[in-house]
């Protein structure tokens, strides 16, 4: 889960949020001004400076193909929400963590307002294991990493602790060239990365 700057709007998606009639209704995201964008949207959420071709929740490697727009506060509970960038992340389409995940842990509208969004995480309260699961010491982002989207789940796990293991054949190189040879979970890359520097000094 890395952290992503949501502070630039597209200015087409700006323009279209201004043609909707009702724009704090869920039905929002359904009007045709928004329907136009949406493709258009995604592509430039998931450009190298947004969301770099990851899931915003697990950075698994995505595609628009193969993901969504997901919003994180559901429109049904916060309708209010429902044309918020900062409310708008793309996701990868698994069913057993990320946004499918979330979307099906029954959260109340209270649960929903009460969860840290991530534009406001810092990655330092964020820690991987070698092991390839992610933890925290706050207790909402550990509520949001474990049972809100399930990233612990066995198979990203597995996904990281295979990629970190291969970090050791790559201390020659810069932590940028290294994100250039994977392009998927730079936030676990980037800690283990420099830990692994670190120790290697020592």
């Amino acid at each position: 889960m890395r952290h992503f700057d949501k502070s630039q709007v597209p200015d087409f998606f700006t323009q279209a949020v201004k043609q909707v009639k009702q724009p704090q209704q869920h039905s929002a995201w359904d009007d045709s001004a928004i329907q136009a964008v949406k493709h258009q949207l995604r592509v430039w959420m998931l450009s190298a400076e947004q969301q770099a071709n990851m899931c915003a929740y697990c950075e698994t490697k995505v595609s628009v193909k193969n993901s969504h727009i997901d919003h994180f506060r559901t429109r049904n509970h916060l309708p209010e929400e429902t044309l918020s960038f900062n409310n708008l992340w793309v996701s990868c389409n698994a069913d057993h963590h990320c946004a499918k995940h979330k979307d099906r842990a029954g959260l109340t509208r209270q649960a929903l307002i009460e969860l840290p969004r991530l534009s406001d995480i810092d990655s330092q309260q964020i820690e991987f294991a070698c092991t390839g699961e992610v933890f925290s010491d706050n207790q909402l982002i550990y509520n949001l990493i474990h049972n809100v989207l399930n990233l612990n789940a066995p198979s990203l796990v597995e996904e990281r602790k295979n990629l970190l293991k291969q970090l050791k054949n790559y201390q020659d190189f810069t932590l940028d060239e290294v994100f250039a040879c994977f392009g998927y979970h730079l936030s676990a890359i980037s800690q283990c990365f420099e830990q692994d520097k670190l120790h290697a000094n020592t």
